[in-house]
């Protein structure tokens, strides 16, 4: 998928050297997203691990998720998954690598070109589209954000991602 032709389904990356217009997200995930712009220690650097606290948005936690980097082989590991998450993609997959737990999305992405896209540019990624990962068919729609992390401030080696999802009458999970 091109990141950066925008569509129902599609992701779009941050442009570069600028940030997203949130207007018409979920006020959970622009908050997130703001608060992540904001623990930049500096222009042009990374924020890491070590700079991002759950407890300053303690209302984001059930959607949020991490996910930890390994470049070669290029694989992704769950770290952290949020209550919500847990609820929505039917298990929690904390501490397994991401192809082992869900292979079935490897058909989906061969290539994991949006995961790609983060590590190689720390760029930031946002998504609202019909649910790849949900296991309950009530919830039609799902939006996520999808940040990097880097503890030393240029090679990526986290991703800071938050889901919400739309059931068919549009409430927000």
């Amino acid at each position: 998928m091109n990141p950066d032709t925008p569509g129902p389904a599609a992701w779009i990356a941050e442009p570069a050297g600028a940030a997203f217009d949130t207007a018409g997200w979920n006020a959970r995930l622009a908050r997130l997203y703001a608060h992540w712009r904001k623990i930049h220690p500096a222009p042009g650097v990374l924020p890491g691990r070590q700079h991002f606290s759950p407890f300053d948005l303690p209302e984001a936690l059930p959607s949020v998720w991490m996910l930890d980097v390994q470049r070669e082989p290029f694989r992704l590991k769950y770290r952290l998954i949020g209550t919500n998450m847990v609820r929505m993609i039917g298990g929690d997959y904390t501490g397994l690598w991401f192809d082992e737990a869900r292979p079935q999305l490897l058909k989906a992405w061969p290539g994991l070109e949006r995961y790609r896209l983060m590590v190689d540019t720390g760029r930031a990624t946002w998504r609202k589209g019909k649910p790849t990962l949900t296991v309950d068919p009530y919830w039609h729609l799902s939006e996520n954000v999808m940040m990097p992390l880097a503890q030393d401030g240029r090679s990526v080696d986290m991703l800071l991602c938050a889901s919400v999802f739309y059931g068919h009458d549009g409430k927000v999970l």
